[in-house]
């Protein structure tokens, strides 16, 4: 499988100030492939359109019981806690928590809508929009209710599994755009403890959290409607939160039982509007990659890979071999241009997951910087210069040191285990045996290596 991958990053050029229109891009593709000889094909109409400035509107649609107000529930040894009662559809209210279930409440629909800033965070509002419009949204669930946020875009309800939830696939992180100090009924990006590291989650501000964010999150969108949104936002912070541990230590549910999916809060849909994308111009050209104003030999190596041509409002990318270039597609209009960058990889994106610090060769081969050259294009398999044709299992650990590589060697019909930090040592599963290899010796195909058995304490050739 040849693939082609490609990376988007936004990048604003020539805005004028307070224009009554903003050109906004509209899409972030950070991750798409091709296998070769395909071409893959993107309709700028998607991803340059104007709007009113200040951008997009945002629209949450979603559905909550009727609130009845705090109850204290006693869970033995004198001790209580408050939790918050809802209205059933049969009238009046009920008694104990766990008679219950979410389907006897009475329920209100909600539409609450942000307006986008797209001339202040126009990365995280392509960003957020692109979620938005391949559903990724869709019934997405509030998982953490605390320190006066909301936070989603994390999990979707799963209504068909045996678990309630499913993690929603992200794109590639998104820089940091300061903007507001989280005011009251903002929206905002969530993001791990790295500046740049915000992808699909994000959360509302039930309250002014300026003093304790300030603009340490990405702030893209603003309330609108306040005097009307506001309460609907303080009785949905108001539901009671049950600690599950994790990422689920606050999570708010409404009934008493975790199985019963209605009763998690969740958003049914999040939807972005669409501008117009009628009298844009779009161009593209070749980035200098290494920033020295001069194309090397490299560089033109690298671009004559790709086939890349832009007609039409079409732009189309193919390879014809591996290797990696950029390219920045350029929208204009109503006096305004914007850009994004496409990172182009002419290289099966898993083996380079699989094998970081790799660097792209023309054949299909890398050059990893302790596995060695490797034929990678059909990655998970893959012919190794010494040790021949090999199936690859990465087992990916929640820190560097539990990462894990497990090779199957055709030559030695085996399961083999090894890593960046031991290798050219080997576990054999086979013999359950150390093997160490020597370096430079074999092909694993018609030349045999030499490797020293440490059970049978002697050299063998494989």
């Amino acid at each position: 499988m040849n693939k082609l991958a490609l990376s988007l990053s936004l990048m604003i050029a020539g805005i004028l100030p307070l224009p009554a229109d903003i050109l906004v891009n509209t899409r972030l593709s950070p991750e798409a492939s091709i296998e070769k000889p395909q071409t893959l094909e993107l309709n700028l109409r998607d991803y340059f359109q104007v709007y009113p400035d200040p951008g997009p509107v945002a629209t949450f649609n979603f559905r909550m019981p009727v609130q009845a107000g705090q109850r204290q529930l006693s869970v033995g040894d004198g001790q209580s806690f408050s939790i918050m009662t809802y209205e059933l559809e049969s009238g009046g209210t009920y008694d104990n928590f766990y008679d219950v279930r979410a389907a006897e409440y009475k329920w209100e629909s909600y539409s609450l809508q942000w307006q986008l800033l797209a001339n202040l965070a126009p990365v995280t509002v392509a960003n957020f929009k692109t979620y938005a419009d391949v559903g990724a949204y869709t019934d997405t669930v509030i998982h953490r209710s605390e320190i006066d946020v909301l936070q989603g875009g994390g999990w979707t309800h799963n209504w068909d599994g045996n678990f309630p939830l499913e993690w929603i696939e992200t794109y590639a992180p998104i820089p940091l755009e300061r903007t507001l100090t989280n005011p009251i009924g903002s929206l905002a990006m969530a993001r791990r403890g790295e500046e740049d590291s915000a992808t699909s989650q994000f959360y509302i501000n039930v309250a002014d959290n300026s003093a304790a964010f300030g603009n340490n999150y990405a702030v893209f969108g603003q309330l609108l409607s306040p005097a009307n949104a506001l309460p609907v936002l303080q009785d949905m912070s108001n539901v009671t939160v049950w600690n599950y541990g994790g990422a689920f230590s606050s999570l708010p549910i409404y009934a008493g039982y975790l199985e019963d999916v209605d009763s998690w809060m969740h958003f049914d849909s999040i939807s972005v509007s669409d501008g117009n994308p009628d009298g844009v111009s779009y161009n593209w050209e070749w980035v200098d990659t290494d920033g020295d104003g001069l194309l090397t030999d490299a560089e033109a190596a690298n671009r004559s890979v790709f086939s890349v041509s832009l007609e039409n409002g079409i732009l189309r990318i193919s390879r014809n071999d591996s290797g990696d270039g950029r390219i920045r597609v350029t929208g204009s209009a109503i006096g305004q241009s914007v850009s994004f960058e496409v990172y182009l990889l002419g290289m099966n994106p898993d083996a380079l997951f699989t094998f970081p610090d790799s660097t792209i060769h023309r054949g299909g081969f890398i050059n990893n910087d302790w596995y060695g050259w490797i034929a990678a294009d059909n990655y998970p398999y893959i012919q190794h210069l010494n040790h021949g044709y090999q199936y690859v299992w990465f087992f990916f650990g929640d820190d560097p040191s539990q990462d894990a590589w497990y090779f199957y060697d055709f030559s030695m019909q085996e399961w083999l285990y090894t890593g960046p930090s031991f290798y050219p040592y080997f576990f054999a599963y086979g013999r359950e045996s150390w093997l160490w290899y020597l370096l430079g010796t074999g092909n694993g195909v018609d030349e045999k290596r030499w490797l020293y058995d440490f059970k049978l304490g002697q050299w063998i050739q494989e």
